[in-house]
């Protein structure tokens, strides 16, 4: 395991929720393995405003290596309904790039998109796949 790799996906989780508290404090609530539509999801993110609150979902993937796995994962995505919800998707670890593709792919068209038009999707790559 190189440098910065986490040993479980619940560790990168527990890493991401207290980057999430420790940069937004009171600012916003953030509520891990939260239950929603029948779906157990990563993270929740809720943001009071002015004009009502806002919301985010956050799914975690490591190692996405299996058809297995990207099914379970679009169940999951699809229980919070990305065409009426921001979801966003972090994958880290080992990844199939094929996978992913697959995954890119089929959430092509959802409204919540970034700069590029595409659901937004973080692979964070393992420290020991980056070139120097």
């Amino acid at each position: 395991m190189a440098a910065g790799d986490l040993p479980t996906e619940l560790k990168y989780r527990d890493s991401l929720a207290r980057f999430f508290r420790d940069r937004l404090k009171d600012k916003a609530t953030v509520e891990t393995e939260c239950r929603h539509n029948g779906t157990t999801i990563d993270f929740h993110l809720k943001q009071s405003g002015f004009f009502g609150s806002s919301e985010v979902f956050i799914e975690l993937k490591r190692n996405l290596v299996s058809k297995t796995s990207l099914d379970r994962l679009v169940g999951q995505v699809e229980s919070l309904d990305p065409k009426k919800n921001c979801v966003i998707v972090i994958f880290c670890g080992e990844t199939n790039p094929a996978l992913v593709m697959r995954f890119k792919e089929k959430y092509k068209n959802v409204i919540w998109k970034d700069l590029f038009g595409n659901m937004p999707v973080v692979l964070k790559e393992p420290a020991s796949a980056k070139k120097d």
